[in-house]
């Protein structure tokens, strides 16, 4: 005797001639699920992909204030919406501090709340 189960997509009860482990009532309820899950994950990429290009045009914006030897504070990062939890890797200088690499600009969060930025590929790192 088998148990009665519902399909996951649309809520009817699957056949009894499917296999035991059948998730869904047909195999278009599958397709039809698959392609939403598909959606979802490409606009959660398109969404991670628009916030890292955010934080890279601030970071490029700053670095030119930067390179004029203004100070940059953390909270102006905060102001501008800067997401901190974005990076595509960590770059370790001489001095063992980690900086975070958004694109072709690197960032280091001082101890007293200033930013320091540079070019990944800048060679004082």
């Amino acid at each position: 005797m088998r148990l009665i189960r519902q399909c996951i997509y649309c809520n009817t009860l699957i056949p009894a001639d499917r296999k035991s482990s059948a998730h869904y009532c047909s195999d278009a309820c599958y397709y039809e699920a698959k392609k939403e899950r598909s959606s979802r994950q490409y606009y959660s990429k398109q969404e991670f992909i628009s916030r890292f290009n955010r934080n890279e045009q601030i970071l490029a914006t700053l670095f030119s204030v930067y390179q004029q030897g203004q100070v940059i504070r953390y909270n102006l990062l905060d102001q501008l919406k800067f997401d901190w939890g974005i990076s595509d890797g960590e770059l370790q200088d001489s001095q063992l501090n980690v900086w975070k690499a958004i694109g072709k600009y690197c960032y280091l969060l001082n101890a007293d709340k200033t930013i320091s930025i540079a070019l990944c590929n800048n060679s004082n790192q």
